[in-house]
């Protein structure tokens, strides 16, 4: 992306409105009041609410202190995702459910309200109002077009309650005047969980555990393979290795890897293999033992020394994990491809194949607006390697919410290349995943269905 298109990116915020908020009255507080056009009479009374129709960008809708420039990249951590409410000085980012246009009812009072009973997750945090305006807008909207409200200035306490989050998600924002105070959630929501398939009546080998620890049900798995990597088996010890990794076990997944890596055929898919010796270094640096890694560079055979020169003496990057700024090369390769294919006849009449086709020479040639247009347009029919292509670019661009919606949205559609593996392992070793990967949501991962039924 170029630089002027990031720059109207980020200046992008819109669709808004107006209200009056009325106060108290003193000398100070008249001159203020008059500025902004507030009807003197009324100041003692609290506004209606507002009804807005926000579009949710990124999973995101924002309050701002007209002139001020919050910088929201660095709130959104994990945990301020997880709440759904990031706090910065002169602005709030509320988070989401759904990336879409979301009914938003924006209220001013003159003191605490209630909370409707029908709110599924609650969040408050505190914001100072200097200007006098208060702008609320979705994520990427125009702000110099956005309409205000105007408030008196001070500190307001922000409660953001969502309701319907099971089905259509509905955000009412409350404000009154109130001494600033840490951010809160009054409130959690915890997603129902999927509903998972018909267990197996009987797990008897690596094989089927692996493939119950997939679809989730891991107190069935873990026994078993716990009983087959104590005998020796290096394929239970490599589907082990990968529970305890998303377990943060580090200790006990070096010992039941070190097993799998004197003898990796009984795995016969590579990716195994070099998935378990990107996680090996992660299992290092957590550890702070770097000697471990040359140990078990001693117990691989010799066979597979450029496989482990590859992955486990250096940390591997692989083609698909380069996030960066096109060349002009690349963007002109891009474009020339794209006129190729739309005028091919393999694509004639195939709007969504050449919609795949497109999104794929995005992803090669690092376009990030037309790997987001795309992946909007025919994300559904994309896999799961697809959906993190565009959850690094929102990870690269410090939006850790934006890049943990993609993936909880599509890792039922993660697919094993071997029998051994249990679950996505690139959530954990690549540099722009691995940093949303929190115990809860690791956790989350492994609990989800997975893979072929």
């Amino acid at each position: 992306m170029s630089t002027e298109l990031r720059n109207n990116a980020l200046a992008a915020l819109a669709k808004h409105l107006h209200i009056i908020l009325h106060s108290q009255s003193n000398k100070g507080t008249n001159t203020r009041l008059t500025e902004v056009g507030l009807d003197m009479a009324n100041v003692s009374k609290p506004t209606k609410p507002v009804r807005l129709d926000l579009f949710a960008d990124y999973h995101q809708i924002h309050l701002f202190d007209d002139g001020m420039n919050p910088d929201l990249a660095e709130a959104w951590t994990v945990q301020a995702t997880e709440d759904k409410l990031a706090v910065a000085e002169g602005g709030l980012g509320i988070g989401t459910q759904e990336a879409d246009t979301l009914s938003v009812i924006v209220a001013i009072h003159a003191s605490e309200p209630t909370t409707g009973s029908d709110a599924d997750h609650v969040t408050e945090g505190s914001i100072e109002i200097k200007s006098g305006q208060l702008v609320a807008l979705g994520c990427t909207d125009y702000l110099p077009d956005a309409k205000r409200i105007a408030v008196v200035a001070g500190w307001y306490r922000v409660r953001v309650s969502h309701s319907g989050l099971a089905k259509r998600e509905k955000i009412t924002i409350a404000l009154w005047p109130s001494p600033r105070a840490d951010p809160r959630v009054v409130k959690r929501w915890t997603p129902l969980p999927l509903e998972k398939p018909k267990r197996q009546s009987k797990i008897k080998n690596a094989k089927q555990a692996a493939h119950a620890a997939r679809r989730g049900h891991l107190d069935e798995a873990i026994p078993v393979l716990e009983e087959l990597a104590n005998a020796g088996e290096g394929a239970a010890c490599a589907s082990l290795s990968e529970i305890l990794a998303f377990q943060g076990k580090w200790a006990d997944f070096v010992s039941r890897a070190e097993v799998y890596f004197v003898d990796p055929s009984v795995e016969y898919a590579g990716n195994v293999f070099t998935d378990l010796t990107r996680l090996f270094r992660r299992a290092a640096r957590e550890l702070g033992t770097p000697e471990i890694i040359e140990r078990a560079a001693a117990k691989i055979p010799a066979k597979y020394t450029s496989q482990t020169q590859a992955s486990l003496l250096k940390d591997l990057v692989r083609p698909s994990q380069r996030v960066a700024e096109p060349t002009p090369e690349e963007t002109k390769a891009y474009e020339g491809a794209v006129a190729t294919a739309t005028t091919s006849k393999r694509f004639a009449g195939k709007t969504k194949d050449l919609g795949r086709h497109c999104f794929a020479l995005a992803t090669m040639y690092n376009i990030e607006p037309e790997i987001h247009r795309l992946w909007n347009e025919v994300g559904d029919g994309l896999q799961f390697d697809d959906a993190l292509k565009v959850a690094r670019w929102h990870s690269f661009r410090q939006n850790p919410s934006a890049a943990w919606a993609i993936i909880e949205q599509t890792v039922v559609r993660w697919l094993p290349v071997g029998h051994a593996q249990v679950a996505p392992v690139e959530l954990l070793v690549d540099p722009l995943l691995s940093p949303l990967m929190n115990a809860e949501r690791c956790d989350w991962v492994l609990a989800q269905p997975k893979g072929p039924q």
